[in-house]
Parts: C-alpha cells; sequence; structure tokens
C-alpha cells in the first residue's frame, strides 16, 4: 500500500528494533497503547476495542472464538468464494473448493458451512438473482436452530476475482443478522486503509459490522493483524482471560510500522489518491473492453481492480489458458502481476497508492500489452477449435493456479473451467465433533497426479512426478522458480 521499503517505516521499524522489540504478551508498551488507540479513532463506528495479532488470519480466528464466546453459540456461516485464511480453522470458512481440498476428505469445522454470494458478473443462482443470494442467507440463519454466532463476510472478495455484490445485497445481509442476534464480522484484510478510495471498504456500501479484521498493507511488509471490535463485546471477564494466546502478538515492533503506515497514508492523503488512481485505471480499462472482446467485466472499487478475461461475452467462460500463458508474458514484459478468480482469469491490478504517476502509465500501457496477448491466445484457440485439431503441446499440464498456489489443470482446448465458487459436495464430510483431519492412506501423497496422468507420470516407487508449468505465480509455495514443462527455466 505504502510502497517497498517505504522510508518512513523502515526508519519506525528500526527504531524500534533498537529499543524494545518485543514484550511478554501478559506487558504492554507505550507503542502498543499508541497505535490501539489511533486505529480505534479510525475504525467504524462503536469498532473501539482493538487486538494486535500476527497476522490476518490469526485475526480472523480470533474474531470467530470471540464471536462464539459471547453469543454462546457456535454455528458460522461465510460465501461461496469466500476466502479467510488457510489455517485449519480459516480454511473451514473456504468457499473455493480448491481451497480445502488439499486435506484429505476436504475436512473443515463441522459447524462451518458457506451459502451463494452476489456476484454482480456470475451470480452462482442466476443473473440478477442477488435476492435469492439474500433469502439463501436468510434461510441458513434460520436452518442453524438459532445456533449460528457469525456471519463472515469480504466487501469485496479478492482472491475470488475482485467480486462485488450489490448495493441491497449488503444491506439485506445486515437485515438479516440483526433480525437473528448473528453477529457481522468483516474480513477487510485486502480492502482496508485506503486501498478501496475509504479507510475502509464497508464505508463505500454503509456496512457496520460487529467487527472488523484487517491486515497485511497496515504492516508494511511487517507481519500484523488486526481485530477490532464492539466494545460492548469484550467485558473485564473476556480481557482478562487466556481466550487468544499468541506469542507475537500486541508486540512493539509490528505496531511502530503500523503507526509510520498510518502517518504516510495521513500525510499523502492515500484514500484520495487510491480513488484518483482507481478512476484512472477503471476508465482506462473499459476504454481498452472496446477493443477487445476478452474483457468480460472490470470492477473493483478505488485501486483495487479486476479485470475479468473471458473466451466468451455470451458465456463469461473463463480465459484460464490463455492468462496462465500471459502470466509469464507479463513477467517478461516488466509487469508483476498476478491472475485470480475462479479459473485464474481476472487480473488483480492493486499498485502501492505511492506509484509515481509515470510508473502507473506504465503499468496501464503494458496491461494493454497482455490483454492484446490474451486476445491472440484466444483466436488461435478458436482457430484450433474450428479445426478441430489438437494443440500443439500435452493436452493437460499440471500448474499452479493463477494468484492461489494451488494445483489446476491447465485446458489447452478450451474446456470450461470449474467454477470455484461452487461447493462441491461430495468433498465435504462433517462428522459432528470430528475435528482432525482423516488419517491418510501409506500411500497417500501431498501432491496429486495430474487428472489422466498415465504410469508414465510415476517413478518405480508409484510417487507422482510433478512439474509446475510456466504459469506458476511468483508466490508459489511449490517452488519459486518457473519451470517449463522441459525443464527448462521459464524467464531468463
Amino acid at each position: 500500500m505504502v510502497g517497498h521499503s517505504n522510508p518512513q517505516v523502515a526508519e519506525a521499524v528500526a527504531r524500534q528494533m533498537a529499543t524494545l522489540p518485543t514484550t511478554n504478551i501478559l506487558h504492554q508498551s507505550d507503542t502498543l497503547i499508541a497505535y490501539c488507540s489511533r486505529l480505534a479513532g479510525l475504525m467504524p463506528e462503536g469498532l473501539t476495542k482493538v487486538a494486535v495479532l500476527a497476522g490476518g488470519g490469526d485475526a480472523i480466528e480470533a474474531a470467530i472464538k470471540l464471536a462464539m464466546r459471547v453469543t454462546g453459540r457456535t454455528e458460522v456461516l461465510s460465501l461461496h468464494g469466500a476466502y479467510h485464511g488457510m489455517s485449519l480453522a480459516t480454511m473451514s470458512l473456504a468457499g473455493i473448493a480448491s481451497d480445502r481440498s488439499w486435506l484429505p476428505g476436504a475436512v473443515r469445522w463441522p459447524t462451518f458451512r458457506q451459502v451463494p454470494n452476489a456476484d454482480t458478473y456470475r451470480n452462482p443462482l442466476g443473473d440478477g438473482a442477488w435476492e435469492a443470494s439474500a433469502r439463501a442467507l436468510s434461510s441458513a440463519l434460520d436452518g442453524g436452530y438459532r445456533q449460528v454466532a457469525a456471519f463472515v463476510m469480504e466487501i469485496v472478495q479478492g482472491p475470488n476475482g475482485h467480486v462485488l455484490f450489490p448495493p441491497g445485497y449488503y444491506d439485506a445481509v445486515q437485515r438479516a443478522c440483526r433480525e437473528r442476534g448473528v453477529l457481522l464480522i468483516v474480513d477487510e484484510i485486502q480492502t482496508g486503509m485506503a486501498r478501496c478510495g475509504a479507510t475502509w471498504a464497508c464505508d463505500l456500501f454503509g456496512v457496520k459490522p460487529d467487527m472488523l479484521v484487517a491486515g497485511k498493507a497496515l504492516g508494511a511488509g511487517v507481519p500484523i493483524g488486526v481485530l477490532a471490535a464492539r466494545a460492548d463485546l469484550v467485558d473485564d471477564a473476556i480481557e482478562s482471560e487466556p481466550w487468544n494466546i499468541l506469542t507475537f502478538m500486541n508486540q512493539p515492533l509490528a505496531a511502530a510500522a503500523g503507526l509510520a503506515v498510518l502517518d504516510v497514508v495521513e500525510q499523502q492523503d492515500l484514500a484520495n489518491r487510491a480513488r484518483a488512481l482507481g478512476s484512472r485505471a477503471t476508465e482506462h480499462f473499459r476504454q481498452l473492453s472496446d477493443r477487445f472482446e476478452v474483457i468480460g467485466d472490470v470492477r473493483g472499487p478505488g485501486l483495487f481492480v479486476g479485470i475479468d478475461y473471458v473466451r466468451d461475452l455470451r458465456t463469461k467462460e473463463p480465459a484460464t489458458s490463455a492468462c496462465a500463458d500471459a502470466w509469464v508474458f507479463a513477467a517478461q514484459r516488466g509487469l508483476l502481476c498476478q491472475f485470480g478468480g475462479i479459473g485464474g482469469n481476472v487480473l488483480k491490478f492493486k499498485p502501492p497508492l505511492t506509484t509515481p504517476d509515470e510508473d502507473f502509465g506504465r503499468m496501464l500501457d503494458l496491461v494493454d500489452e497482455v490483454t492484446e496477448f490474451i486476445a491472440d491466445r484466444g483466436r488461435e484457440s478458436r482457430r484450433r477449435d474450428d479445426r478441430g485439431a489438437d494443440p500443439p503441446g500435452d493436452r493437460q499440464r499440471r500448474c499452479c493456479a493463477q494468484g492461489r498456489g494451488r494445483g489446476a489443470v491447465r485446458r489447452d482446448k478450451g474446456e470450461r473451467a470449474p467454477q470455484r465458487h461452487q461447493p462441491v459436495p461430495s468433498l465435504r464430510r462433517c462428522i459432528p465433533g470430528a475435528v482432525l483431519a482423516p488419517v491418510p492412506s501409506a500411500n497417500h501423497s501431498r501432491q496429486r497426479p495430474a487428472p489422466g496422468a498415465g504410469d508414465a507420470d510415476r517413478d518405480r516407487g508409484g510417487r507422482v512426478r510433478r512439474r509446475l508449468a510456466s504459469a506458476a505465480p511468483p508466490h508459489s509455495v511449490c517452488r519459486p522458480r518457473l519451470v517449463r514443462p522441459d525443464g527448462r527455466d521459464a524467464l531468463p
């Protein structure tokens, strides 16, 4: 958000490191108290109790535990297409099938469930059916036998492809939760603190959460997570009990970085800059869509913009294969970007809010080149389909899903990509009281073979030999370098 190696943040962190970088969690520090006080003044109305944790996922878990404790209930709902972290508990909130299918049986916490979202571009219940999505939430809340403690949602679903909801849906969600005494937890780990053109994205849509979770950019590279809650939810007993303990929670080093970030946001008026740059980028990309039919949608508030590339404007079929190639093309041209969404087909355009105008213009020009590349790939694919000929190279290759780091099959012949936000009922084993993953068999492999993989894909011991295709994302946990199917580096 404030740029790489921001000098103000670096100086503040160095100064804190030289004095008091860490404390026991039973003790406070002046830096931590100053940061929490300042954050409380910036939070949505009523959220005056603030805790600093080691990351966004930790903050989500803390919010869930707090909701269960204060309501006396155990069920938690989230949305299809949701992403709230990758711990065992937060994976259970995932509404993206691949996020949970990594574990045997796609295990999840038994009392966590997902309901259809209200995607304005690909609503799972049909075009323009956001009212049906709202009714589905109300029905799920009523179907919980009054045992639903909280509903967790992202204001804009980032990993799912910058998915927006209609304004009426945000109102319906709040009404449904308030009428049933269900706590509304808003996840602003990706959208919070000026990124969307306001301090918080929920400010743009009139959402008043009971708890707000933030992280990522708040630390400018220093691990940090923040939970803000209504004061009436945190009584003296909760404050004094060890219900949420992490070694690196409430640490002065993270607080020092956070204070410096707040200074930069305020001094450089980054919320207004996000609006201005976001408006410029959105207008540019929409004009680009007039030239290239591969752009199905451009969406996202402020400088949190997603470009949805499709093979067909009518069917909205994701341009998965072309975008996989485009990631390497973009890197070779000097644009470090990420493709997310249901088919790895949404270019996530969210550079630092401090990006100089000249560099920003260059980024827009490079996106033009990437779009033209995707359009060319689409035309080539259609010509192959018309001829009925097989594309050159491997029909199916394993690659890391764009922007998510999990395995996905690359489709070279135009097969429709799976809808990642749709639930996979067969993968959901919810045994009451069971919170541990099933014990895998002796020959269970963490890295599964590509569908249709033959004996040639295995070594003598039966283990799968897995290669990353050239579309592996830069942050892939599988391997940091890009490798082509022949074993050569994808980038010079």
